[in-house]
């Protein structure tokens, strides 16, 4: 507490999930360089991203997971595979139609979090990946 008051920091918010921050001047300390009824520092941040959090891809339907389009075909994506947007990830199979899963933007595949046969269903994560500069 006392390195934030000689700092100028009256307060001081964070929130994991959230992704909201929140640092307020103390005006009577005059050592921050914005002031105390600046907008930027006294409403939480709507758009700050933790760039180390893990991202996923999501099932958007019910279904079983493949993790390939053709039995005894090579997985559709793999770890470690480098995956642009529109490019086939997995398949989901609904009342015997299969329904591909594409990316929405490029990635690297971090972790396969499903096993061929699984049940999903819409919210579950199937793939942990970290976004990469197309």
């Amino acid at each position: 507490m006392a390195k934030m008051q000689s700092l100028g920091i009256a307060e001081l918010a964070y929130e994991a999930r959230g992704e909201a921050i929140r640092l307020v001047a103390d005006a009577r300390s005059g050592t921050m360089g914005v002031g105390a009824d600046s907008p930027d520092m006294v409403e939480p941040l709507k758009e700050c991203r933790d760039i180390t959090a893990p991202r996923f891809i999501h099932s958007s339907m019910h279904g079983v997971f493949y993790r390939s389009d053709a039995p005894h075909a090579p997985p559709l994506v793999d770890v470690g595979s480098l995956v642009k947007a529109g490019d086939p990830l997995c398949v989901v199979e609904a009342m015997k139609m299969l329904s591909k899963i594409e990316a929405e933007y490029a990635f690297r595949v971090m972790r396969v979090l499903m096993k061929d046969g699984d049940v999903v269903s819409p919210g579950v994560a199937l793939f942990e990946v970290e976004p990469i500069d197309a």
